[in-house]
């Protein structure tokens, strides 16, 4: 399996603590706000199904879906809340590009993905 941006750290979602008493959802881990991705599904292989990336504990930046010979089902790209997507690619269980949405304009992509420094 190649995880999207092996590099950043793992963590199983129930390691996670909530931080805030809002209804905006953010997490902590080690007494941190939390920053890599979360972990929210596994195959029975133990193998990631499904990720959400998180900065200073929320959601920013990809949540990834895999197939269970490890490539990557779909990716989202999104902003501050997984709903807030700009992006969405999916792929055939060979890897091959199937889909392809951005749901901003090109100009306010551009803006969005260097104001958050999304593609790190």
């Amino acid at each position: 399996m190649v995880l999207k941006q092996p590099q950043k750290i793992r963590v199983n979602f129930d390691s996670l603590e909530y931080v805030s008493n809002t209804s905006q959802e953010i997490l902590g881990y080690n007494g941190q706000l939390f920053t890599g991705y979360a972990v929210l599904d596994y195959f029975a292989d133990r193998n990631v199904s499904y990720e959400k990336e998180y900065r200073d504990g929320e959601v920013m930046g990809w949540i990834n879906e895999y197939y269970p010979n490890g490539n990557l089902m779909s990716e989202k790209l999104c902003v501050w809340d997984s709903r807030n997507s700009i992006l969405l690619n999916e792929y055939d269980q060979t890897g091959n590009l199937i889909k392809s949405m951005k749901m901003l304009t090109q100009e306010m992509y551009n803006e969005s993905v260097n104001k958050f420094n999304l593609l790190v």
